[in-house]
């Protein structure tokens, strides 16, 4: 598998997600932050970042 299709199938899965976890998500795979710096930029629980990471 081409990495553009990696991308583009991680995408199209991404896309099933609720926003919230989509973006979660996008912050800790592609940007590399970690739960905590995520919850203090979205405003959430460090807790609450975890649970919508282990639910994608």
């Amino acid at each position: 598998m081409l990495l553009s299709d990696l991308r583009q199938f991680t995408e199209s899965a991404l896309a099933h997600l609720p926003p919230q976890q989509q973006l979660i998500f996008r912050m800790c795979r592609y940007q590399g932050l970690s739960y905590d710096e995520i919850a203090e930029q979205v405003h959430l629980s460090r807790n609450t970042v975890t649970i919508h990471w282990l639910q994608h």
